[in-house]
């Protein structure tokens, strides 16, 4: 997932990834 979205939330990023998983 993308880094920025890592630093910016570290909590929205876990979300992000399981939605990419999908």
């Amino acid at each position: 997932t993308d880094m920025y979205l890592y630093a910016v939330d570290p909590n929205l990023n876990v979300m992000v990834d399981m939605d990419t998983l999908h």
